[in-house]
């Protein structure tokens, strides 16, 4: 592909394709998508807590535990 024109017509074509068969499949697309989700959903559940809890930790752990860290000489 040394011609940039015929790159920029061959990534219109397959653009163009790839948008057909998404409209005339649409109904197992979406399908494949809510699947996704699905599996995919208690993970991001679990990454947002997790994201949520990590500052009250933080300022539980600071404030209870740091007394309790010991610092060696070695």
């Amino acid at each position: 592909m040394k011609n940039p024109k015929i790159k920029n017509i061959m990534l219109v074509i397959l653009y163009t394709t790839l948008l057909i068969f998404f409209f005339i499949h649409i109904s197992d697309v979406l399908r494949i998508l809510d699947f996704v989700f699905k599996v995919l959903a208690p993970i991001l559940y679990g990454l947002v807590i997790a994201y949520l809890l990590n500052y009250p930790y933080k300022v539980f752990y600071d404030h209870h535990f740091n007394k309790m860290v010991t610092k060696h000489s070695w």
